[in-house]
């Protein structure tokens, strides 16, 4: 018989999780497209730093 360890998230916590993220990436983008490389360098040592 199968089992399942993990069980997927219902539609409405989904719903918000994905506009939080499309939130998050719309400002990214809107502060690349404004500073430029100093936004790209930001960003860089933000997230692989």
């Amino acid at each position: 018989m199968a089992q399942f360890l993990k069980h997927g998230i219902d539609a409405d916590t989904k719903m918000k999780t994905d506009q939080k993220i499309r939130a998050i990436v719309e400002e990214i983008i809107a502060e690349l497209e404004a500073r430029g490389d100093e936004a790209v360098r930001h960003y860089s040592k933000k997230f692989d730093d």
